[in-house]
């Protein structure tokens, strides 16, 4: 067993921090967070898939411990950032688990790079999103005001009321986590979100998929979920019960369950 951390420079110089453990040997699983979240956002499912995988997981630039450069970032900036994590790790392929904005880099891996990706996992995702206007509004604020309030208002916006009732000291702990993040790394990842347009990438997609999605999820991105698994052949789609948008918090059991099961069927394909 090991649990490693290091600091891996991408490609245009900035350090992601990711952390490494699980078996040395084993096939190797890459976790991406949400917007506004760390590594520690898959502490309960790294647990899980440590005992027979290679965990990989890591601050997503603008995040955690990895830099925040002052720019726009683009969904190819994710992607080329987790390409920079695999390589310097020497993983020639990986299973993939991504939530929200984790999920969009992995509907990006999985079309632009097939070959790295053995089975994806898309949960509370989405390769497009119409509404543009917000994002101009949102990155204001957070320029004006900071981002203590911004992440009061997305927070509780993302959880179901049972789990803000059930988890009061978690649902702190997340809004406590967004505000940390520097207004620079939050604004560089707003731009991913306005931009991100994957959708003619969905039928480039031919490895195995699982799309999550929560049975209290935004009715957006319950279709958006919908798009995904009719998008790309054979993916199965799951929903949660009891889960909004962060449904690997919510609902962490049975995700952690579904996801385990996927990552160990043998592929057919």
């Amino acid at each position: 067993m090991q649990c490693i951390n290091k600091w891996i420079p991408t490609f245009d110089g900035c350090l992601i921090h990711c952390q490494v453990e699980g078996p040395v040997d084993a096939p190797a699983v890459l976790l991406s967070h949400p917007l506004g979240c760390d590594l520690s956002f898959w502490d309960e499912l790294a647990a899980v898939l440590a005992v027979q995988f290679k965990v990989i997981r890591y601050d997503s630039r603008g995040h955690g411990r990895s830099d925040s450069p002052e720019a726009e970032y683009g969904i190819d900036t994710l992607g080329r950032d987790a390409l920079a994590v695999l390589a310097a790790l020497n993983v020639k392929r990986t299973h993939f688990v991504g939530l929200s904005l984790g999920g969009m880099c992995g509907l990006w891996l999985a079309a632009e790079v097939p070959e790295l990706i053995e089975r994806l996992v898309v949960a509370n995702s989405t390769p497009f999103i119409a509404r543009k206007e917000p994002f101009a509004a949102l990155a204001a604020r957070a320029q004006a005001e900071g981002l203590v309030e911004v992440a009061r208002t997305m927070i509780d916006g993302w959880l179901s009321d049972e789990f803000k009732v059930r988890e009061p000291r978690m649902t702190n702990q997340l809004k406590t986590q967004m505000a940390s993040m520097s207004v620079a790394g939050f604004i560089g990842n707003l731009a991913v979100l306005r931009d991100v347009d994957l959708r003619d990438s969905l039928r480039a997609i031919e490895r195995p998929v699982l799309v999550i999605c929560g049975a209290q999820e935004h009715p957006a991105l319950q279709m958006a979920a919908q798009e995904i698994a009719e998008g790309v052949a054979g993916a199965t789609l799951n929903t949660l019960e009891g889960a909004a948008h962060l449904s690997s918090l919510e609902n962490p059991t049975l995700f952690n369950e579904r996801v385990l099961d996927f990552l160990s069927e043998p592929d057919r394909r």
